[in-house]
Parts: C-alpha cells; sequence; structure tokens
C-alpha cells in the first residue's frame, strides 16, 4: 500500500493540474511572513534530498577550524558581511556545515585559505555527514 500510495504522489505530481495547485498554494503561504520563513526552510530541506543535490549544494570542501576539518557545502563563493567584518577579511566563502544525525547545520564564513575543494559528490558527501560514515573518494573511468 506505502509502494502504491508513493508512486500515485509521485505520478500526480507530474501532472500540470498539480503543479498548477501547488504553485498557487506557495504563493499564498509566502504572503504569511511566519509560515513563509517555516515552508521555505522545509523546501529547502527538500531540495537537500533531490536529484539535483549537486548543483544545489555546489561544491563539497574540507574547512579547517582550528585542529578540526569538516566537510561542508559551498553555498556563497565571495561572502559578504556587513560593517567591519567586510572590511578586515573580504576573501570569505560561506560554507555550510550539516549536523550529524540532523537536519540542521551551520553557516560559517570563513577565509578562502581554510578550504579545500574535495573529490566527492554532494550526495555521498551529504550521506557521509548526516549518518557519521566514512567519506569515499570518487570512482574514475580506470577503476
Amino acid at each position: 500500500v506505502g509502494i502504491v500510495a508513493t508512486l500515485a504522489i509521485g505520478l500526480a505530481a507530474n501532472l500540470f493540474l498539480v503543479r498548477w495547485l501547488v504553485r498557487l498554494i506557495e504563493s499564498i503561504l509566502a504572503r504569511i511572513p511566519l509560515v513563509t520563513s517555516l515552508f521555505q526552510a522545509f523546501k529547502d530541506i527538500a531540495k537537500l534530498f533531490s536529484q539535483d543535490a549537486d548543483r544545489e549544494l555546489g561544491q563539497v570542501v574540507a574547512v579547517d577550524i582550528g585542529d578540526m576539518r569538516l566537510v561542508g557545502f559551498v553555498t556563497q563563493k565571495d561572502a559578504w558581511l556587513p560593517g567591519k567584518f567586510n572590511e578586515e577579511d573580504n576573501h570569505r566563502i560561506a560554507v555550510y556545515l550539516a549536523m550529524s544525525y540532523q537536519l540542521g547545520g551551520f553557516t560559517v564564513h570563513v577565509p578562502r585559505r581554510c578550504v579545500t575543494p574535495l573529490q566527492v559528490s554532494a550526495n555521498e558527501a551529504m550521506r557521509a555527514v548526516l549518518t557519521g560514515g566514512p567519506l569515499q573518494p570518487r570512482k574514475t573511468e580506470t577503476q
């Protein structure tokens, strides 16, 4: 029953009428101040688990903070902070650091020198971070 219900919902979501109705509901919810914040957060969480996660999350990176090395996702390549923060170091990058076993995380603005790109897909990296599991390198065609 669960599989059939999932398939039926997926097929319905692809219908034009259902997509139009979803857009209408989204536009109504976007006008309500508190609801729009919560709704947008749920949409962002859903995007993390979509097939387009690699494009949405950006480059997978290792972030060095003190003696720690954390896996994160670039959200902004030229992060800007207001006031004195922007004057101190304008070569910052915004990185989302997900938390294991949770859907929360932190967005940190770190100097570019603290960030190292990783050759891992966003899906693999997110799976490793969320489960606390190992991070495996991408397989090349010769492996």
